[in-house]
């Protein structure tokens, strides 16, 4: 599960990018300061690129932002009561984040990128044990292999399910053991790269005659978006209260998932 980073963003190592601009012009250092500026505003470099890594986003930090959330209430009446959980590891320094694909045999969500889980059965205690259930029948991750570190607010989507999630973390590496007829693969991003505000945009889609607005996340090859980029980006705002995806202006993007 290796992310390869983008060009301008390789050998990084704790400072900015060397930007070179041959310049005649006597302002020519204001020249490059604006450039330097707009550069680093375009790739959310300024919005503390350095900031989630193993060193500052340590367990004891994210369970202390998670569990500040207000307690999950009970929802039942306003849709199909669902569960995820949302994996997060240490690749090293890096602080990333799980997502799987889901394949074409299964009944909702088709193909697209989520996060383990799915809906609440009769036979489980609480949500919670939803989220551990699916996450073991989908991905073979043991539930006492997972550190609940707290929760999100509840989702509601367009497709009637009302989707708590919890916020885990888990060890790495681990042998994962795919369900195939659920999972087609799994993949995992960097949570900085998850932030950077070029990659989100918002744009209407339309299902059985309801039409809403999503968020939609151009990552390598793929495309999040849905329920999943929604509950991405309550996540990402709990990190980084200055996180506006929908502040970005709209750009063409093709859904690769």
């Amino acid at each position: 599960m290796r992310f390869a980073f983008p060009p301008y963003m390789v050998n990084f190592s704790g400072q900015w990018p060397l930007i070179k601009i041959k310049s005649r012009a006597k302002n020519g250092k204001r020249l490059l300061s604006r450039v330097y500026y707009n550069i680093v505003s375009i790739y959310g470099l300024r919005n503390s690129y350095w900031e989630f890594s193993r060193r500052t986003m340590t367990p004891q930090r994210l369970r202390q932002l998670f569990s500040k959330l207000p307690p999950l209430k009970s929802s039942l009446g306003r849709g199909i009561p669902a569960a995820v959980l949302i994996p997060l590891f240490y690749e090293g320094p890096e602080l990333m984040m799980l997502f799987t694909q889901r394949t074409y045999l299964v009944k909702h969500h088709r193909g697209q990128i989520s996060f383990p889980g799915g809906v609440h059965d009769s036979t489980d205690d609480n949500l919670l044990t939803t989220a551990l259930r699916e996450s073991q029948e989908e991905i073979g991750l043991a539930p006492e292999k997972v550190d609940i570190l707290g929760f999100l607010n509840s989702t509601l989507t367009i497709t009637g399910f009302l989707v708590h999630s919890f916020v885990g973390l888990i060890p790495y590496p681990y042998e994962f053991r795919l369900n195939v007829r659920e999972v087609a693969r799994l993949l995992s991003f960097p949570v900085r790269e998850l932030l950077r505000p070029h990659r989100w945009r918002t744009g209407p889609h339309e299902w059985e005659g309801k039409r809403t607005t999503v968020y939609y996340c151009q990552m390598p090859e793929t495309t999040i978006w849905g329920a999943t980029a929604r509950i991405l980006v309550d996540f990402l705002a709990v990190l980084d209260p200055s996180f506006e995806p929908a502040a970005i202006p709209e750009a063409t993007f093709r859904i690769t998932s």
